[in-house]
């Protein structure tokens, strides 16, 4: 299960962040992420790791908030970026040609961090 590592690597990005912005008295209440379909996580692995892989940090008590994005591609024959309804055959939905470029789909990026005060 790659999600134990990938866990681990959002939560090295946001210490990191924290550390660069010296709010070493801040708890990490809620961290959202974008996760595209296409990307190879499977978004309920990746909230069971993410729990025991931020024990003894600063995310300890955050919550995990995924925003899943869609696969979508650019058809040239349309003209147009097209969403998949699945992560299946990379084909435009609306005239069967083969897309070659995916636009959306393969994100895994950190969107937003909250902060509250550690409890004294």
């Amino acid at each position: 299960m790659h999600e134990v590592s990938i866990a681990q690597s959002l939560i090295d990005v946001v210490l990191d962040q924290l550390r660069g912005e010296r709010a070493t008295n801040e708890q990490v209440t809620l961290v959202r992420v974008r996760i595209g379909v296409f990307s190879g996580v499977v978004p309920a692995a990746l909230v069971s790791a993410f729990g025991p892989a931020s024990e003894g940090t600063a995310l300890e008590a955050a919550r995990l908030q995924i925003d899943v994005v869609p696969l979508a591609v650019w058809c040239d024959a349309c003209g147009a970026e097209q969403e998949l309804p699945t992560a299946g055959p990379l084909h435009c939905p609306k005239c069967g040609t083969r897309a070659a470029h995916v636009v959306r789909g393969r994100e895994l990026e950190v969107v937003s961090v909250e902060l509250g005060r550690r409890p004294s």
